[in-house]
Formats: structure tokens, sequence, C-alpha cells
């Protein structure tokens, strides 16, 4: 799959991306989940990619969406956290508070 020939792939009228939480609480060095992701973030270039891929879509009309993932103080909407939701309970990260400080930008 060559991303330079996205257009013959793809409908980009009809397109839309949607990025779901791409926040420095993961992706910037002192992010308090960077370590945590750091590693198989690495192996997919995750950033990079994602990065690419929207210089790559910004001459399109491709609608391109970005959300957070953010939680309140009490980690309410957790019920039974395990895995990286416990982790972000544990380490206080992702909280609606935060969000203004923690959203990470990548549009230009």
């Amino acid at each position: 799959y060559n991303i330079f020939c996205l257009e013959v792939y793809m409908d980009t009228h009809n397109t839309a991306l949607l990025l779901i939480g791409f926040q420095n609480d993961y992706f910037a060095p002192n992010g308090i989940l960077h370590g945590i992701v750091e590693e198989s973030s690495k192996v997919t270039n995750a950033l990079s990619n994602t990065i690419h891929l929207l210089d790559c879509l910004e001459p399109t009309s491709v609608l391109i969406v970005e959300t957070p993932i953010f939680f309140t103080s009490s980690y309410e909407e957790i019920v039974e956290p395990i895995g990286i939701l416990k982790t972000i309970k544990e380490v206080g990260a992702l909280l609606l508070s935060q969000l203004a400080l923690s959203r990470l930008t990548l549009m230009k």
C-alpha cells in the first residue's frame, strides 16, 4: 500500500479520519503514560506514521476529526479497571481537568 497514492484507493470526498486519544499523556517524552506505551509506539511508529498520514491528507478533502480521551477525577467511568485502564486510574492520567494541558496538537 503506497501512502502517496491515497486518491487511487479511496474517495476523499466521502472519507473521514478519526483520531482518538493522541495526547501528551501518551506521546510526550514527559507524559505520565509515555513509559507504558513507549516501546509499542516505537515498534509501530504510531506517532510518526500518523503525522505522515496527516501530511499526505492535508491537500485532500478528507475530513479529519481529533478527539481526546478523558475521565472525571473519580474515574467513575471505569468500573473494573484492568490493564491500561487500571494504570490510567492509578497514575491519575487523562483527567478532564487536565484536558487543556494534555492535548497533543498534530494539526498544522
